[in-house]
Parts: structure tokens; sequence; C-alpha cells
């Protein structure tokens, strides 16, 4: 998906380092999260809540990823 929103090559690259970086600097805390969360709790019921309004959001952005354009020719 990444080499369908860029032109050339050097677009590529760049989208991708931006993605794959902002996707593990934003995925760190999670499990440290559910971690915490399960251990307060003595349940899983808040961290699986969690996880399910995460899956809200994700479902939004992958939406707004998946429309058609490229990201090259907005900048």
């Amino acid at each position: 998906m990444i080499g369908m929103r860029a032109r050339s090559s050097s677009g590529v690259v760049r989208l991708s380092a931006f993605a794959q970086s902002t996707g593990y600097l934003i995925s760190i805390p999670g499990p440290l999260l559910v971690g915490a969360l399960y251990q307060h709790t003595d349940g899983w019921d808040l961290p699986i809540a969690l996880m399910g309004g995460l899956l809200v959001l994700q479902i939004g952005a992958g939406v707004l990823a998946g429309r058609d354009r490229i990201v090259e020719n907005e900048l």
C-alpha cells in the first residue's frame, strides 16, 4: 500500500520510513498499558474494552489511509 501512495522511489522510501517509525512509536506503550490495566483491575474486561476502542480508531485511520490519492501531490 505504501508503494501505491507515491510516484517516485524516493517518495516511497520517505513515506515508508515515516509510516514505520510512527507506527512503532505509537505501538510501544500498548503492551505496557494493557498489562498495567490487567494488573490493577484483576481482570481482562477493561484491557479488552481499551483494545476494542483502539480498534474503532484504527478502522477510521484505515478508511482515511485507503483513499485514492498520492501523497506527493499534497506536498
